[in-house]
């Protein structure tokens, strides 16, 4: 009840600021809190984005929420929740609208705090996402409108067709240079025609290609996108991943093969010639080689077992793509080896 109490202000206010003329039906809409890009940004310049891009989208005669009410309405996931992921829908359900817009402000590699490209994402209650773009030449709220005005054509322009990217989770996609989020992306609404699809990754390779829409609206386009480590590593294996199978398994079934071949025939030679006199009988020396045949069996068979382990683990190691796992159990009177690769 005292939610609700402390709630009601805001409505009213809100009701009263985006109430529509009688007989006019208006689009409900609102603006994501958080925005995205890059951290350096200063927090005066996201805000004159925000400012920016409320102005626009009430001149598009939406019902646009005010900004405190939406504040009031989220939790604290949904209010850091980015544009382009996929926290985006979950926010737009919270706040009931029909049209939901965010912004992510996108400096360089050389002036991270400085805004060189504005992106505007529309996600509508179909849950399609719409893109628009535009570069920073004339000021960030000129950018801003210019940005939100691209998505909001190709949001009347409606469904289809659509993009789907997969590959490496958590890369970050751009299509012609519109950042279209994370990894992996789904409905996607693009334009027909050839584009420049980038994928990105700090530690892997970027990778560029080129992604042929069809005109047919219920058409989805599927495409995946699987990165390599930069700096020579592994392919397929994330930086700090520790050792595949390849990398041990050779070096120590070597290791183990030489071992085991030592304690099976070092050892019980060694033993057989350290036997001696263990009794006398009328001056003369009488030998015994209990030790040499019976307990030198254990070695034996010990030993043979470790180097049958290391031979195949070296065989495992040579012929292994680099995952896999083996194991090898030795134990009085028995021997296993068993694993996967």
């Amino acid at each position: 009840m005292s939610r609700f109490a402390s709630l009601c202000p805001a409505l009213i206010a809100l009701l009263a600021l985006t109430a529509p003329s009688p007989g006019a039906a208006q689009t409900s809409a609102a603006l994501m809190p958080s925005t995205g890009g890059h951290r350096e940004i200063p927090d005066s310049v996201r805000e004159e984005a925000t400012q920016a891009a409320l102005e626009y989208l009430r001149t598009e005669d939406l019902a646009v929420l005010a900004p405190t009410f939406v504040v009031e309405v989220l939790d604290e996931a949904q209010r850091a929740c980015a544009p382009n992921t996929d926290c985006m829908s979950d926010v737009r359900g919270a706040l009931g609208v029909e049209l939901l817009a965010g912004l992510i402000l996108w400096g360089s590699a050389e002036a991270r705090a400085t805004p060189r490209t504005v992106h505007a994402t529309l996600l509508d209650a179909s849950g399609v996402r719409y893109l628009g773009t535009a570069e920073v030449a004339r000021g960030v709220p000129t950018a801003v409108r210019d940005a939100l005005r691209a998505a909001r054509e190709a949001q009347r322009r409606g469904p289809g067709p659509f993009l789907d990217v997969a590959g490496t989770r958590g890369a970050i996609a751009e299509l012609d240079g519109a950042a279209l989020g994370s990894l992996p992306l789904e409905a996607v609404r693009v334009e027909p025609g050839e584009h420049q699809l980038r994928v990105h990754l700090e530690g892997y390779e970027t990778q560029t290609l080129t992604v042929a829409i069809g005109d047919d609206p219920s058409r989805t386009t599927r495409v995946e996108v699987e990165l390599q480590p930069s700096g020579g590593g592994q392919p397929g294996r994330p930086p700090g991943a520790g050792l595949a199978l390849s990398d041990w398994a050779i070096p120590v079934g070597v290791g183990a093969t030489v071992a085991g071949a030592g304690l099976a025939v070092a050892v019980p030679l060694a033993s057989l010639a350290m036997t001696g006199c263990t009794e006398e009988t009328g001056g003369a020396c009488v030998s015994s080689d209990q030790f040499a045949v019976g307990a030198n069996v254990a070695w034996i068979i010990g030993g043979g077992a470790l180097a049958i382990a290391g031979v195949a683990l070296t065989i495992v190691g040579a012929t292994s793509d680099g995952g896999g796992e083996v194991r090898a159990r030795v134990g009085p009177g028995h021997f296993s080896i068993e694993g996967s690769f």
